[in-house]
């Protein structure tokens, strides 16, 4: 009787703590806001990204849940009704379980309800988020300009997400799955920054995205549903396999699929992965590593040394974007200067940080026109900055406690030539 009365209160307890809900092998979560950008929509873009999550889709793919957000204005999956939906991957491919209407996709609250309501447990999972961007310069609220996600059509004041609030999504996400998310990925323009890679290192192992142009066209979505339903994938090959299928979508797939009037696009594609869990000790390296550089007082050298070193600078921008220095590329071309300089106190050091950097990011890939992608960047300085601005980085995120942006600032701050081309000149137009 005893025996019957323990195995009794253990069932319960043990019922009772346990979800109820299936256990799959992946949960993967899309967040789309597609709903902006009224003259060049890319509502018919988000509609092509969940035609290829269907594509994608098996009898296998019962192992995995796949949840989509999608605000938008294109109307093939509304019934003629614009507004955001709900769909799930069930047997035929992806199907519409709710119509919300009218939503703010550029809200924080949406996401929230839109993860609540579809969450399911798993063993792994996937979040994504898919839109615009306007990259880096709207890092902190503070400085929010038109932010990620932007929504055109909402009446509420607020129509974007700033990148602490992508950072307090993910960690909404977490703290609901209870343990790090396996991959987090920004499906969207500009957004893989060393920065926004600090702000999600506590909430998840991997951070997926591009250092420079995100086609409309998107991820190869097709082939990453069907590797979850066919094969067991970790976490770790799936990454490797997120850079693999893109790169081969947009060298052949692209031209299969009748874009080949978009030609001349195909060369603004970089997609990279990095690995969260080895930032803070790259952090550490770095903070020492330009403190070193900094002290060396490089910007009191002679007026050809210093342009010197803003030429490495130029030449390290991700695409020409004036914010974005490859990291890679830059310290491989500092370390070369400092030879030419004479300079060999800290070229192991900088050896070591390179080794680091290149473990760091796990994965990459680039087309001809991202010559100096290598992965991962960080912001530069720019003539524009003001000291407010340069005061919000400084203290932030991964740069606070070193003088990156100091060390910039006083090499542009000698460099008559910078000055005269691009500050002087200007206002005289």
């Amino acid at each position: 009787m005893q025996l019957i009365l323990l195995y009794s209160v253990f069932y319960f307890l043990f019922s009772c703590s346990v979800p109820h809900d299936n256990l799959y092998d992946w949960n993967v979560m899309i967040y789309i806001a597609a709903d902006n950008d009224e003259q060049n929509s890319i509502s018919e873009f988000a509609d092509y990204s969940i035609k290829r999550i269907t594509l994608g889709a098996s009898e296998k793919s019962s192992n995995i849940n796949v949840s989509v957000f999608c605000d938008g204005r294109y109307k093939r999956y509304t019934g003629g009704k614009s507004g955001a939906n709900h769909f799930k991957l069930g047997e035929n491919g992806m199907v519409n379980s709710k119509y919300l209407g009218e939503t703010n996709s550029g809200s924080l609250d949406t996401f929230k309800r839109f993860f609540d309501d579809n969450f399911k447990r798993s063993a792994k999972n996937v979040l994504i988020f898919w839109g615009h961007s306007s990259g880096l310069p709207f890092l902190t609220r503070e400085l929010n300009s038109r932010g990620l996600l932007m929504d055109d059509n909402t009446l509420e004041d607020k129509k974007s997400m700033t990148i602490d609030e992508i950072a307090e999504a993910v960690e909404y996400a977490k703290n609901k799955i209870g343990r790090k998310i396996d991959i987090v990925g920004l499906d969207v323009c500009s957004m893989m920054y060393v920065e926004v890679a600090y702000l999600l290192k506590d909430s998840a192992h991997y951070f997926a995205s591009s250092q420079g142009k995100q086609d409309a066209f998107s991820w190869d979505y097709e082939s990453f549903v069907k590797r979850l339903s066919e094969s067991d994938e970790s976490a770790d090959s799936l990454v490797s396999w997120l850079v693999e299928d893109f790169k081969n979508f947009y060298d052949y797939e692209y031209f299969e699929i009748g874009i080949q009037n978009r030609g001349d696009r195909l060369s603004n594609d970089t997609f990279s992965v990095v690995d969260l869990n080895k930032i803070d000790d790259l952090k550490k390296s770095f903070n020492s590593l330009i403190d070193d550089i900094f002290n060396l007082s490089l910007f009191n050298r002679s007026e050809t040394d210093i342009r010197k070193f803003i030429d490495i600078l130029s030449v390290s921008k991700v695409g020409g974007c004036e914010n974005a220095i490859d990291m890679i590329s830059f310290f491989e071309r500092l370390k070369n200067l400092m030879r030419e300089f004479g300079i060999d106190s800290i070229d192991g050091k900088i050896s070591d940080f390179l080794e680091e950097m290149n473990s760091f990011v796990a994965f990459n890939y680039s087309r001809r026109s991202y010559k100096s992608s290598r992965g991962i960047s960080i912001r530069g300085y720019t003539v524009g900055d003001t000291a407010p601005t340069l005061s919000e980085y400084k203290d932030y995120g991964f740069e606070a406690n070193n003088n990156w942006l100091a060390l910039l600032r006083s090499f542009y701050e000698k460099d008559k030539r910078y000055y005269l081309e691009n500050v002087i000149l200007k206002i005289a137009e």
